[in-house]
């Protein structure tokens, strides 16, 4: 009839695998911890502020809680920002991510109970990692004009320059031009 008789030290144990059922219900899923540089982060406010160069090394610990094969629960994530692509199922419970750009991120969590039933509404945290002073916008944009001053100012200098040395060469081809007909006219009137 299908069913497993298994002998104990109390006696006999029966299984009917027809009787036994799925567990459908989805697992919760918490985010425990974020560290960043290998220092942990207090997560406060909504999207969580992180310093700059918090990004070089990201780490994620998440657990979900079940009383029935909780060795067995897999786990899929993906950081919202940096890829679009959830991670393959794993077991294991911590993330890890390296150079992160400054800017908005939000990491996505889910997991399935052992029996592949995965929850359908996943647990995020939004964060958003802040620029040094030399990656912002504004920065690099007085930084671009200062470059564009600078190479206007060297650019006019140069102009000036060039224009002065063509009036100083005008002004000497001048006074020669003045001076030869002066020593022409010298010649003249001494000739005759």
């Amino acid at each position: 009839d299908g069913r497993i008789w298994i002998p104990t030290r109390q006696g006999l144990a029966v299984i009917e695998p027809r009787k036994v059922r799925l567990n459908t219900a989805p697992v919760p899923v918490a985010i425990e911890s974020v560290r960043a540089n290998r220092r942990d982060i207090r997560l406060a406010g909504t999207p969580a502020s992180l310093e700059p160069g918090s990004g070089r090394l990201l780490e994620f610990g998440f657990t979900a809680v079940s009383l029935v094969g909780a060795e067995r629960i897999r786990f899929c994530y993906r950081l919202e920002g940096y890829h679009t692509d959830w991670s393959p199922e794993t077991s294991l419970r911590q993330a890890f991510y390296t150079n992160l750009k400054p800017g908005a991120y939000k990491f996505r969590v889910v997991a399935c109970n052992p029996h592949g039933i995965c929850n359908s509404t996943e647990t995020a945290l939004a964060f958003e990692i802040h620029p040094y002073l030399h990656e912002t916008l504004w920065f690099r944009a007085l930084a671009g004009a200062a470059i564009i001053a600078a190479v206007a100012l060297f650019f006019l200098r140069r102009v000036r320059r060039i224009r002065r040395m063509a009036s100083l060469e005008e002004a000497q081809r001048l006074a020669a031009e003045r001076t030869r007909i002066a020593r022409d006219m010298h010649d003249e009137l001494g000739a005759s």
